[in-house]
């Protein structure tokens, strides 16, 4: 097993909202809070779009020589059990091969804490719900949502323990670490109302992975994306 250590930046370009299912005031749909008052990106949805991208990655490179196929969470009876587990699962774990990546809360970087105050880091905006058949607003469908303020910065931790698959004699790179570089860079939305235009961001990895107290850069693992089709063939 080996250590995983690494940081995402999530640089917003669109405004932003991931609810927190309660209203506060005139606003129907509020965003997510600290206690300090500050948006935050919960672990749980930047983890959730990172698995995403990396099974989209997957399923790419995936063939009936290969063994990178995804199972199909989040449904439990469809996810991988045992020691032959795919190779998302291998990273992020399943329901019942426990967690293998732990993720942090995205917290704001302390640029854009000086530059906007709680107060200002996001904005209500009054939207309707259309009817898509009629192509007209629905009646009674009025209502107000949270948005956190565009170019606002996160960072994220992740960490882990994980078995790594080795490319060739390669020591610095493992098929593990490059679907994790790569997906990376896919996670391009994030939070609630993409459809709408919302939550656009730019996602990267911040120096590079470090794998037991060794750093991997990760422009080195991107380039051999193309490796991923040969991960345990046969």
């Amino acid at each position: 097993m080996h250590s995983i250590e690494f940081q995402l930046k999530i640089c917003l370009e669109a405004p932003w909202h991931v609810g927190t299912g309660l209203s506060r005031g005139l606003v129907d749909r509020t965003t997510q809070r600290n206690a300090c008052g500050d948006v935050y990106i919960p672990a749980s949805t930047v983890k959730g779009r990172l698995r995403n991208a990396c099974e989209h990655l997957a399923r790419i490179y995936g063939s009936e020589a290969n063994r990178l196929g995804p199972c199909e969470p989040p449904r439990p009876d469809r996810m991988c059990r045992g020691s032959d587990a795919c190779i998302v699962c291998s990273v992020f774990g399943s329901a019942y091969l426990g967690e293998r990546l732990y993720v942090e809360d995205a917290l704001m970087s302390a640029d854009s804490r000086g530059l906007y105050d709680p107060g200002i880091q996001a904005q209500p905006r009054t939207r309707v719900k259309l009817d898509r058949r009629l192509g007209a607003a629905e009646h009674g469908h009025l209502f107000t949502s949270e948005y956190a303020e565009r170019s606002l910065v996160f960072y994220a931790g992740m960490s882990g323990l994980m078995d790594l698959t080795p490319i060739s004699d390669n020591a610095n790179s493992a098929y593990e670490l490059v679907l994790l570089a790569a997906g990376a860079g896919l996670v391009k939305e994030l939070g609630g109302d993409k459809s709408s235009g919302f939550g656009r961001c730019e996602v990267s990895i911040v120096d590079g992975i470090r794998v037991s107290g060794r750093e991997v850069r990760v422009h080195e693992l991107v380039e051999m994306i193309d490796e991923l089709e040969y991960y345990k063939v046969g």
